[in-house]
């Protein structure tokens, strides 16, 4: 008896450590407290809650999540454990899952009311019920965040993954826009047989069938949390078939419809729940989203615009919308909705990350990083955030700080290729070739199937002039995938073409220009100096040509196409473009050179010698201003 009486102080104690533990923000601390009352008594509800809570604040969310389910095994009533667990799906990212937990837990308030809990403030306003508070905490980014940079002319990045979906919501944001909802937009949703009853189309009353139509909802949200949402699917398609005014059925079904990657059914579901609900934001919200992951980025925009008519609180609606702007490219809009979401919600995440994204894409890269530096003020393990901010360095030529950037990435991801590729990069850009080798290797290991990483390593090789080395890796790219990236046959074309295997090049070249590539002056130039170099004057002089029709004032297409004329024996077209090139740049000593050349095969040999004199002063004159002639 005495170990029973001595174990309720002991646990007292204990709870009461971990509560001042937790006013510290020592969560760590907190957690082993809370360990302990959990492991003395697996059935103590309130103990799971807290240690569920201390997870939820270190970022283990799974680990929340489970504690938080238990909870509520043992007690479905308890209202904190249901928003707890709708916090931390929203934080994952999972949306839906994150709304259903909310309403269950307004539903919950309604019918059960539990007392507010010591862990949790009250805050009152006069003429409304107590709402319940909880501390501000963070979204943490999805996986697979990272956006890789864009690669300089001659190096690339791999592809990028798919954009992640922004569908984080706003506790305090979703509890007051629903509680309002459900008290004045839609009474049936909590008592759905206060109102008359009234006859549907069917001949029967509303009021004999809207609590069957419940009974189906039910089951099929039991059927949705075991993951069969088809089996979900019909259940609140009977629901609706009996109660066509049921909100919550629709809503649900557009849920499960885009959990199947149905977005088209998704939508459709959305849009009856909004003919049900038209001043419902979250149904315009996550309509938005569903058209979102069909591309119609232009009809998200709508529906998030009217989401923040209907509630202009909230920032994550302010947020998706621009994401959609930045979908279609409309990077100033973009910044401007994630600005209002970081005013709306300082510690949004999220908003930070993509703004600073936005920036990134408009050339502002110094906003870029001070954006990524802000949001690991909030997430201070986000390996995308580091990623990209360590690209913004890149662009800004802060190598240093870019290395140390993605090398923060590799410490905390071992497996993170990207980074190693990303790394890689600037080590190329500040020249070290071989610490740029080791790190496309080691993506080559990561992800073996990327060719991107093939075509970085190739590029660092072409560096050091290992040429067949760097061939081979190109070769790879392109068998890895990367044959339909024009700057991959540019690239090898180049390293046949130092070692004389002309006609090889010239193919790559041609590829390159059949694909597209955004640089056709400068591959044409290319692959007419390879014609020339395989004395085919007159392809070469037809690939010239097409590169002054794109520029004419293109100085190297100009000058190589009058030695190619040479070459021919068309002596008075040579001197023609010759003399162009002179009109360009007056100083070009080799201009004066090969035109003298073409004048002396005219027998115009006082031209001649002016020209081969004029060429010799430049030349003096350049050796004397970059400093003494050797001796």
């Amino acid at each position: 008896m005495s170990e029973i009486m001595n174990a309720e102080p002991e646990r007292a104690v204990i709870f009461k450590r971990a509560q001042q533990f937790s006013k510290e923000g020592n969560y760590d601390a907190a957690l082993k407290e809370y360990n302990l009352l959990v492991d003395q008594s697996k059935e103590d509800v309130e103990a799971r809650y807290l240690r569920g809570t201390m997870y939820d604040h270190l970022g283990r969310h799974d680990e929340a999540i489970s504690d938080f389910s238990r909870v509520l095994e043992s007690d479905p009533t308890h209202v904190a454990a249901r928003y707890a667990r709708g916090s931390v799906e929203n934080k994952r990212g999972n949306f839906a899952e994150a709304i259903v937990d909310y309403q269950e837990a307004l539903v919950a308030e309604d019918n059960a009311p539990r007392p507010v809990t010591p862990r949790l403030e009250q805050r009152r306003t006069p003429g409304r019920r107590p709402t319940l508070r909880r501390s501000s905490s963070h979204s943490s980014a999805p996986p697979m965040l990272g956006l890789y940079p864009r690669a300089p002319d001659s190096l690339r990045d791999p592809p990028r993954p798919s954009t992640p979906k922004p569908e984080r919501i706003t506790e305090d944001h979703i509890r007051g826009t629903l509680r309002r909802q459900l008290d004045t937009k839609l009474p049936s949703l909590l008592d759905l047989q206060a109102a008359s009853p009234q006859q549907d189309d069917g001949g029967a009353t509303r009021g004999t069938f809207m609590p069957q139509a419940d009974e189906h909802h039910s089951r099929g949200y039991s059927l949705r949390q075991q993951g069969d949402y088809e089996g979900a699917i019909e259940e609140y398609q009977q629901a609706v078939a009996l109660d066509p005014g049921h909100f919550r059925a629709y809503f649900n079904m557009g849920f499960s419809y885009d959990k199947l990657n149905d977005h088209r059914a998704a939508i459709n579901a959305y849009t009856e729940a909004i003919r049900v609900a038209p001043n419902n934001a979250f149904a315009y919200y996550n309509r938005g989203i569903a058209r979102d992951r069909l591309g119609q980025y232009q009809e998200a925009l709508e529906d998030f615009t009217q989401a923040i008519g209907l509630d202009g609180g909230n920032a994550d609606f302010y947020h998706n919308r621009g994401f959609s702007h930045r979908k279609l490219a409309q990077y100033p809009e973009a910044i401007r909705d994630y600005t209002e979401a970081i005013r709306i919600q300082p510690t949004h995440f999220k908003a930070y990350y993509n703004r600073a994204f936005s920036y990134d894409r408009i050339g502002k890269y110094e906003r870029a990083a001070a954006d990524y530096s802000a949001a690991l003020g909030i997430e201070g393990r986000s390996v995308n955030a580091y990623h990209n901010r360590g690209s913004s360095y890149d662009k800004m030529g802060q190598f240093d700080r870019a290395i140390a950037d993605f090398t923060r990435v590799i410490d905390m991801d071992p497996n993170a290729a990207g980074s190693y590729n990303s790394r890689g990069q600037v080590y190329d850009h500040m020249g070290d070739h071989e610490a740029a080798i080791r790190d496309f290797t080691k993506a080559m290991e990561l992800a073996p199937g990327v060719g991107a990483y093939a075509h970085n390593r190739g590029f660092s090789l072409r560096n050091l002039d290992r040429y067949p080395d760097a061939i081979r890796d190109y070769t790879t790219a392109i068998e890895c995938g990367d044959q339909t990236t024009p700057a991959v046959y540019t690239n090898r074309g180049f390293a046949y073409r130092k070692l004389g295997r002309h006609a090889e090049a010239i193919a790559d070249y041609t590829s390159a220009l059949e694909m597209g590539t955004t640089d056709g002056v400068k591959t044409l130039n290319n692959r007419a100096y390879c014609h020339a170099l395989a004395k085919d004057y007159a392809a070469a002089v037809d690939d010239y040509s097409a590169a002054l029709r794109i520029e004419p004032d293109n100085v190297h297409a100009l000058h190589n196409r009058g030695i190619s004329y040479d070459k021919m024996g068309r002596h008075r077209a040579a001197v023609a473009d010759f003399e162009r090139v002179i009109a360009c740049e007056p100083t070009n000593a080799n201009a004066y050179f090969n035109r003298g050349s073409a004048y002396d095969s005219l027998g115009a040999l006082d031209r001649a010698i002016e020209d081969y004199s004029r060429a010799l002063d430049l030349d003096l004159t350049a050796r004397t201003d970059g400093g003494p002639a050797p001796g």
